[in-house]
């Protein structure tokens, strides 16, 4: 597995640059948000960029998000809909903001501003952009890395076990994108993903709705559009199915884009 230590943001940005046209695939740090009919990567704009956030909702974004040590519960605060004791404090809020906009590649004020909040409020990946502290309380900062864990196998079998609502008539479809996305990962980490249509499997596939069962559950369409779990979890991967899911359409959320974000988590990366 050492070809995984590559830069996963590099590796992301080479792949997705190979499938789709640039305003398509922009990563976080891009200043600039598509028309909202466009295709949406796993961290490019949604449909409420022009809205705003309160420091409550930020605080829960940046909870979630990882930018806080506080230890919280992903169902108490999914939808913007956390407790106030899970709130940070004026100290608090200030750091995790500037960790945020440190991470987004955007000015370091420290507070949140409209460009912070711009883009807090762009559809994204559902997984960390930082992982809690170390046992010594040091925070990892290093910024693409491994999770912790890695796949022992060279071949990875996979299987989707729920197809999105939407294509229900058209699995085809579906299998194909989701085959493409794994054969990009393969030719860079010199693995063998194989599907299968029975028995037990490495990756696990879903589209869901809301509440499913993992304790992340998905808050409706825009916001997050899916998340994976590394190999220790099994590298299960789900979609949010109240997305408007689209196959290289030019609108709605493109599966392919998503599906090689997700599954680089899978295989054990971390933004």
């Amino acid at each position: 597995m050492t070809n995984l230590k590559l830069n996963y943001f590099a590796i992301s940005i080479i792949l997705l640059s190979s499938i789709c046209d640039d305003s398509h695939s922009r990563p976080i740090s891009s200043p600039e948000v598509p028309n909202k009919q466009q295709k949406r990567s796993p961290d490019s704009a949604g449909n409420n960029d022009s809205a705003a956030l309160d420091k409550n909702a930020a605080s829960q974004y940046l909870l979630r998000f990882g930018y806080s040590d506080k230890k919280i519960n992903l169902k108490q605060i999914s939808g913007m809909s956390a407790m106030k004791e899970n709130l940070l404090n004026g100290n608090e809020f200030k750091s995790a903001i500037s960790e945020f906009q440190e991470f987004a590649g955007i000015p370091q004020t420290g507070r949140l501003d409209s460009i912070t909040q711009k883009y807090m409020l762009k559809s994204r990946c559902g997984t960390r952009d930082k992982r809690l502290s170390n046992e010594d309380g040091a925070r990892r900062r290093k910024r693409f890395a491994f999770m912790g864990s890695t796949w022992k196998q060279k071949t990875i079998t996979y299987k989707i076990f729920r197809y999105p609502v939407k294509y229900l008539d058209k699995k085809s479809v579906v299998d194909q994108q989701i085959a493409k996305a794994f054969a990009h990962w393969s030719r860079v980490a010199n693995l063998n993903f194989v599907p299968k249509r029975s028995g037990k499997v490495h990756i696990e596939i879903r589209f869901l709705r809301g509440e499913h069962g993992d304790g992340d559950p998905f808050d409706g369409p825009s916001g997050t559009l899916a998340h994976a779990f590394e190999p220790a979890g099994r590298g299960t991967t789900h979609f949010d199915d109240t997305e408007n899911w689209s196959t290289n359409t030019g609108y709605g959320v493109d599966i392919l884009q998503v599906a090689v974000h997700e599954f680089g988590h899978a295989l054990g990366l971390s933004h």
